[in-house]
């Protein structure tokens, strides 16, 4: 299905207008949400905010992926980590989240204790 967009810049009457029109195809865009709920072997909140941002500066170099921690700011011993991927493919989408998980289990063992999918 092909949209068209016709946008016209009025901004400057007394100008020429302004006229661009813009083809896409299928605008179609998909989010994948994961939320991971870690446990975290911290004793003090700052041991903690070192490694949720070693796991968060890591995860967003090599994924290219919007990632937070999103509750459990208080609590030394957990946190809840959302991360969104944003594309035109269901596939890369779950491929890219299930890759996600995979590092995280290499890269720091035993850290997720359970976690929720959602593609939107």
């Amino acid at each position: 299905m092909w949209q068209t967009w016709l946008m016209i810049n009025l901004s400057k009457p007394h100008r020429n207008l302004k006229k661009f029109v813009h083809f896409q195809k299928n605008l179609a865009m998909l989010v994948g949400i994961i939320q991971l709920h870690l446990i975290i072997p911290a004793r003090t909140l700052k041991e903690k905010r070192r490694i949720i941002n070693s796991i968060k500066d890591k995860t967003r170099n090599k994924f290219n992926v919007s990632i937070a921690e999103i509750d459990h700011n208080d609590s030394h011993s957990r946190a809840l980590i959302g991360i969104a991927v944003i594309s035109n493919d269901g596939n890369h989408i779950n491929s890219t989240l299930h890759s996600i998980l995979n590092y995280l289990d290499m890269e720091f063992p035993g850290l997720v204790n359970n976690y929720d999918i959602e593609i939107i």
